[in-house]
């Protein structure tokens, strides 16, 4: 799920998307400083959840709460 997050907002920033209408989406609503801020936002939880400091279920919830800020 935070590969798909981290793709999605990936994309938005011009990289490789596997939804490139969802992608393109977000890059239309969004700034490039926001779309940068998110990004980090989910590779930090990717980090925290992969080196055992945080919960998935909190690091997947809180980035999800992230990415709808941006709408």
């Amino acid at each position: 799920m935070l590969f798909s997050l981290s793709n999605l907002v990936g994309g938005a920033l011009g990289g490789w998307a596997r939804y490139r209408d969802a992608s393109a989406a977000l890059r239309r609503r969004s700034s490039p400083t926001e779309l940068g801020r998110a990004l980090d936002a989910m590779y930090r939880a990717e980090a925290a959840w992969k080196g055992g400091r945080a919960d998935v279920v909190a690091v997947l919830e809180q980035a999800t709460r992230t990415l709808c800020g941006l709408a």
